[in-house]
């Protein structure tokens, strides 16, 4: 559908639940009203919550972009002191994504990668072993070359961390991994 006529059915839809509202002392939101009245034809009906769950969708991306970036931003203050080596952060993505799997990066592992690596390395590797988890485009990345018969070696351990499934699992990680840091500073339980 055009999306000029889509723009004027929005509208005529708006002025008819605006009205409803007015005459009846309605203090359910418009949203409420289209759904659980018939002032509305299909068609206005349709198009008005299609458009209003498309606003909710992304206010709450937005939401979730800055929650995650307020937390993400309380946890590199406390780093530096607090988890130092990033154990702490590997740990609680851990107890999100599931443990690590050394025998998915088998060629790593075979030369020593993880012998002296610290939690952020390992982070990134858990990252990557469970990057179908944030979307479709992070699980078609080509990160593998292959490098022996047998033997794959990660050769990118970039994620999109831009997807909503990440932004998601950032909230939760950087909430759990300050929580983590009070209990072990603070001794709270």
């Amino acid at each position: 559908m055009n999306q000029r006529i889509t723009k004027k059915i929005y509208k005529r839809a708006e002025k008819k639940l605006e009205a409803f509202r007015a005459k009846n002392n309605d203090t359910r939101s418009y949203y409420e009203i289209a759904q659980q009245e018939k002032i509305l034809t299909p068609k206005e009906k349709s198009v008005f919550l299609k458009i209003q769950n498309e606003m909710i969708q992304m206010t709450r991306i937005v939401v979730n972009e800055i929650e995650a970036d307020e937390l993400q931003a309380r946890y590199e203050a406390l780093q530096p002191t607090r988890d130092e080596d990033g154990f702490e952060l590997f740990r609680a993505a851990e107890s999100i994504l599931g443990k690590f799997d050394y025998a998915h990066f088998a060629y790593e592992d075979n030369r020593g990668r993880f012998e002296d690596a610290d939690g952020h390395t390992m982070f990134d590797y858990l990252l990557v072993q469970h990057c179908a988890q944030f979307g479709e485009e992070n699980r078609k990345m080509n990160r593998w070359s292959i490098v022996a018969p047998g033997y794959e070696e990660c050769i990118s351990l970039y994620i999109d961390k831009t997807t909503p499934e990440y932004k998601e699992f950032e909230i939760k990680l950087y909430t759990q991994v300050l929580q983590r840091l009070e209990r072990k500073y603070n001794g709270t339980h």
